[in-house]
């Protein structure tokens, strides 16, 4: 956005809030009842009744979270190799760092 579209919208975003405040204090009615039934839809949303609780999905959820928790005592196994360990050709081949 250039500087002149950039002042045009904070104008017209100015203006649109210099509106819902105004007709907030000439009616009120018009903004509780939405804001009302806006809030009992997301109290439901967050926090339903029991009756229409996804148990399974509550379960699987715990599970998923105690399966996190849990911690490895070892991040890596060494496994004993098959390689000879005499061999003069292993000694010229290892690295000093690994």
């Amino acid at each position: 956005m250039n500087s002149r579209q950039r002042f045009i919208f904070y104008v017209i975003l100015g203006l649109i809030a210099i509106g819902i405040v105004s007709s907030a204090f000439t009616n009120p009615g018009n903004f509780i009842i939405p804001l009302l039934v806006f809030g009992l839809v997301f109290y439901l949303y967050k926090f339903p009744p029991k009756k229409y609780r996804n148990r399974k999905y509550e379960n699987v959820v715990k599970l998923q979270k105690k399966q996190k928790r849990r911690r490895r005592k070892h991040k890596f196994k060494v496994i004993d190799g098959n390689k000879n360990k005499n061999d003069k050709e292993d000694e010229e081949e290892t690295y000093p760092y690994h």
